[in-house]
């Protein structure tokens, strides 16, 4: 009987998948001079709207129209811009899918490991907006101690 990925486990994929949209987007940026332009992967994101099983809706098709082309961009392809074999155990790896082999082809199961993705991917959306604001918010001011006065 096949289990759901675990949270941990689907905290993990997620991780990694956030580096991996880090280190792509970071690359493709710089290598083209548009980052000031730039707008972070994860403020692209609309975590209500997230679907992880709605090739539109899910975290590659927010950030790039559909899962697929996501998949091919971030994973599958060279420099040639030819597709590279293996691209969905990747995408797997960082969080970004179920394949049907993880789940035994068991729906119940794969419906959970996917709700488990989303949390995760929410909960990492979340953790880098809080950072932005931590970082952005004012400072509050310490009040200076006066000196006591003696009085003689």
């Amino acid at each position: 009987m096949a289990l759901p990925i675990s949270m941990a486990e689907a905290r993990r994929r997620v991780a990694k998948g956030a580096r991996k949209l880090d280190s792509y987007f970071k690359d493709k940026y710089t290598r083209y001079g548009y980052l000031s332009d730039s707008v972070p992967w994860h403020h692209r994101i609309q975590v209500f709207e997230l679907d992880m099983e709605n090739g539109a809706k899910c975290m590659l098709g927010q950030m790039t129209g559909d899962y697929t082309s996501g998949v091919f961009e971030i994973f599958g392809t060279n420099r040639a811009g030819q597709r590279i074999a293996g691209s969905e155990k990747r995408a797997s790896a960082c969080g970004f899918v179920i394949l049907r082999g993880e789940c035994e082809n068991d729906l119940d199961v794969e419906v959970e490991s996917y709700r488990r993705l989303k949390v995760a991917w929410g909960e990492e959306c979340f953790r880098r907006w809080k950072k932005e604001m931590d970082a952005e918010a004012p400072k509050p001011k310490k009040k200076k101690r006066r000196a006591a006065r003696s009085r003689a």
